[in-house]
């Protein structure tokens, strides 16, 4: 008993450790006024969210029913090249070009 107690009291004590720890980390970003450069700069993880939300919002306006079929590999790594050749462009116009050009696929289901 006094051993799920000690537990209990370390969780609640950590947690707000833990929690003020996560905030530090969180950034606020703007997908449609980002320039290829801040894109650059998000993580790894983050980039697709970042352009799907971008393709999104340009053909359908985004839509919380709305399902979107990628090939997340391949996009990320598409866009990720184009922004390096051109740091200071805005995301939303790569992302817009290469959606017109079809060097990016996404299929839209729902649409």
């Amino acid at each position: 008993m006094k051993r799920l107690i000690l537990s209990l009291a370390i969780a609640a004590l950590s947690t707000p450790l833990v929690a003020a720890a996560a905030t530090d980390d969180v950034k606020t970003v703007k997908p449609f006024k980002m320039t290829c450069e801040e894109f650059l700069s998000v993580s790894e993880t983050y980039k697709p969210a970042v352009i799907y939300w971008i393709a999104s919002v340009d053909k359908l306006g985004v839509r919380e029913n709305d399902q979107i079929v990628v090939d997340t590999p391949h996009t990320v790594a598409h866009v990720v090249d184009e922004c390096r050749k051109a740091p200071t462009r805005k995301l939303s116009d790569k992302v817009r070009t290469s959606l017109d050009n079809q060097t990016l696929k996404i299929n839209y289901n729902g649409a």
